[in-house]
């Protein structure tokens, strides 16, 4: 896998704007080097602030590190972003309604248990 990150990063050192970062980084928290995959995660969504993919990566990387305060300001970033779509949230509650969702999970997104 060394190998493979290795071009990776090489890939993104000459294209910075590249979307690259994302596989990268996924390979970094696989082989347990969270950190660096947080430098990445970070550096990409720097330029690429819609990628909400690679947000909710960072925010999950941050969280076990125990990186509180970042992880935080990450999760008000992503609120700011996903509260632009009220008709995603619209036709998600309807559909999970539809579904039977447990409503347990609609408490644990909301942070009340």
């Amino acid at each position: 896998m060394t190998e493979k990150i290795e071009w990776y990063k090489e890939v993104l050192a000459l294209e910075p704007n590249s979307k690259i970062f994302f596989p990268l980084a996924r390979m970094l928290e696989r082989e347990g080097d969270l950190e660096q995959a947080c430098a990445v995660l970070k550096e990409g969504v720097a330029r690429h602030g819609e990628y909400l993919e690679a947000r909710l990566f960072l925010v999950e990387l941050l969280e076990r590190l125990g990186r509180m305060d970042e992880c935080a300001a990450e999760v008000e970033v992503l609120a700011g972003l996903l509260a632009r779509y009220e008709g995603f949230w619209s036709a998600w509650s309807a559909s999970a309604g539809q579904a039977g969702a447990d409503p347990a999970l609609f408490v644990r997104m909301l942070g009340l248990s």
